[in-house]
């Protein structure tokens, strides 16, 4: 089965205290991931900026600037999409986590601790 690089990453450390064991975790996307995204779009945004200075005119006069305009919104949108098809189950996957942290270390969420996303 092939791994999806992108799906969110659960980590963290196991912190020894007098009374007990301390879980202390995140759960994110990878950075590689936030870079890529970084990236992506400032690159769309710098093309962006440079159609509307410039402009996206055709020299000929044939009047498929419009094109320009309507594809490049799309590559705003192709991330999103990945995410929603590829990690669609992110969500269920990170709540078995903790349930199998729950049954096999006895994990218990203290108060004044959040739990959730």
């Amino acid at each position: 089965m092939v791994g999806n690089g992108f799906r969110p990453i659960f980590a963290g450390r196991l912190k020894h205290k007098r009374t007990g064991t301390t879980l202390s975790a995140s759960y994110g996307a990878p950075w590689y991931l936030r870079l890529f995204l970084m990236l992506w779009y400032s690159v769309l945004t710098l093309v962006i900026a440079i159609g509307l200075t410039v402009g996206f005119e055709n020299p000929e006069g044939e009047g498929t600037a419009w094109l320009s305009w309507l594809i490049l919104p799309l590559f705003f949108l192709i991330p999103i999409a990945a995410h929603l098809i590829f990690n669609r189950n992110a969500n269920v996957h990170y709540e078995a986590m903790l349930d199998h942290l729950g049954n096999v270390a006895d994990l218990r969420v203290h108060k004044g601790q959040s739990e959730g996303f």
